[in-house]
């Protein structure tokens, strides 16, 4: 009997037994696992592969999955609700990792009881934050371990003056996660005894790139403000800030870990915009070509691939595909097959603000501008702010093409309330509701969409013309209106 939880059935060896007890959960309740059979993944706590499991009377949710490999991830959801997101009742419900990133070997028997820190509210779902994790049986160390280094890490000070000036006047790298980088390293390598090199590998590249977009963001905004536009200062931080962040982080490169992909992905994107002024996504794929190898690097590649998409994406894709071992990379790059230009896309027919249902074919013969976005997503607002409001008034005359934006928000209050801001869309475009099904819906699930907002255009033929390219995301109204015009005017 594993401490806390009752007899575990009898299993195959191959198998994978996981009994998960949760403070907040009790019987009936539903849980869902998503199970990811290799320890990297590109959509570690992403919702795909559900197994639901319904609480019992003991207050436990038992999940036995055949083992479809030697080891891999796991997380654990539930919904819970949310007073943000406002359905149709004034509240709502979101699905949520609880349990997240936690790995598995073929023939644990791991048992997993989680309690919420005194004093948070149920409202509150953070993982890092609101909930203390005890692992228990077979497969429990390395478990025990990881929650350690991650407590370790949160609670160690986080340097936020650094976050705002991440480089010093000789433009040395200062970076605002070191002392709690440091903390969890001690924790980790006091233990390192206890795992397998493998796990120790996954759990050292998480720790030292985890927060990446932040780290980027704010060197990109300090380049803006304070070298861009001085050729000597920016001489000189070319020469310099490179060599500190390979100091940094240059050691710990892991393919196993997608934090690791995410941020040399992010840094090579960051060197491209420095060296030439503006983000080219295919410089940036050859350039993660010629610097890795290996799984790391079809990863980065594959990664790369599904965020800026480049001109010459089909091409790219196909050989891609062509070449790429990695069964993990494979899996990705066969998901973004249906951006591919000249497909036909997602024929949706959803309501408006009014209830009228508006189907895509309702624009033949016209060009189509799509913004995927949610209420409360910074970039949307951002994007829109800059650059589609400007496109929108351009062409708000021109019948040859027309604005949609479809939400991911899955309340209808939520949804006419964004609207209603003008923050994100204005009443220049058709603004369709996904009818409760948020980013589930199949107009946006079909994409396989990682970040909002996602932009596509369609071509007066009905086919894809761009996604995610560049050329749309571009945060330039004139870049945008050029765009526009020249496939407004395209025979």
């Amino acid at each position: 009997m594993v401490a806390g939880f009752c007899n575990a059935q009898s299993f195959e060896r191959a198998a994978v037994s996981i009994t998960v007890r949760l403070s907040d959960s009790g019987p009936g309740d539903s849980l869902y696992l998503s199970f990811k059979p290799d320890v990297f993944d590109f959509e570690v706590n992403e919702p795909s592969g559900f197994i639901k499991q319904i609480v019992g009377k003991n207050g436990e949710a038992r999940f036995v999955i055949p083992a479809p490999g030697l080891r891999g991830r796991f997380a654990v959801w539930r919904y819970f609700s949310v007073d943000t997101v406002e359905g149709e009742s004034g509240r709502s419900k979101v699905l949520y990792p609880f349990v997240p990133d936690a790995f598995w070997e073929a023939g644990d028997a791991l048992a997993v009881n989680v309690e919420r820190y005194k004093g948070t509210s149920k409202k509150n779902f953070s993982a890092a934050h609101d909930f203390h994790y005890s692992y228990f049986g077979k497969g429990a160390e390395k478990n025990n371990i990881k929650f350690k280094v991650d407590s370790v890490y949160n609670q160690a000070k986080y340097l936020s003056d650094r976050s705002l000036r991440p480089f010093d006047e000789k433009y040395n790298y200062q970076d605002p996660h070191e002392n709690q980088i440091a903390a969890g390293k001690q924790a980790l390598d006091s233990l390192k005894d206890n795992l397998d090199p493998v796990f120790y590998q996954a759990i050292n590249a998480d720790l030292i790139y985890r927060g990446s977009q932040i780290r980027f963001t704010m060197m990109k905004k300090f380049f803006d403000e304070k070298v861009k536009t001085d050729p000597i200062r920016k001489e000189q931080f070319l020469n310099q800030y490179d060599v500190n962040l390979a100091a940094q982080f240059g050691a710990d490169a892991s393919p196993l870990s997608f934090e690791s992909v995410r941020y040399f992905y992010r840094k090579a994107c960051f060197d491209d915009y420095v060296q030439n002024g503006s983000l080219d996504p295919g410089r940036v794929i050859k350039t993660l070509t010629e610097n890795y190898e290996g799984v790391l690097q079809e990863r980065l590649i594959a990664y790369a691939l599904g965020e800026k998409i480049p001109s010459n994406f089909n091409e790219l894709l196909k050989n891609t595909l062509a070449k790429t071992k990695d069964p993990v990379s494979l899996a990705r790059l066969k998901k973004l097959e249906i951006r591919r230009k000249g497909l036909s896309p997602f024929p949706f027919n959803l309501p408006d603000a009014s209830g009228k249902y508006v189907k895509l074919e309702d624009f033949k013969g016209k060009l189509v501008f799509v913004d995927f976005w949610y209420t409360g997503c910074g970039g949307c607002a951002g994007y829109f702010s800059t650059t589609l409001s400007k496109a929108e008034e351009h062409f708000k005359d021109n019948d040859n093409i027309v604005f949609v934006t479809i939400t991911a928000d899955t309340g209808k209050s939520l949804w006419l309330k964004g609207v209603k801001t003008g923050k994100y869309v204005s009443d220049k475009s058709i603004n369709l509701f996904t009818e409760g099904k948020g980013d589930k819906h199949p107009a946006i699930a079909h994409y396989n969409f990682n970040s909002f907002p996602s932009l596509m255009l369609i071509d007066k033929e009905g086919k894809i013309q761009e996604f995610n390219s560049e050329a749309l995301a571009k945060r330039d109204p004139d870049n945008l209106i050029r765009v526009l015009q020249e496939a407004i005017e395209k025979e």
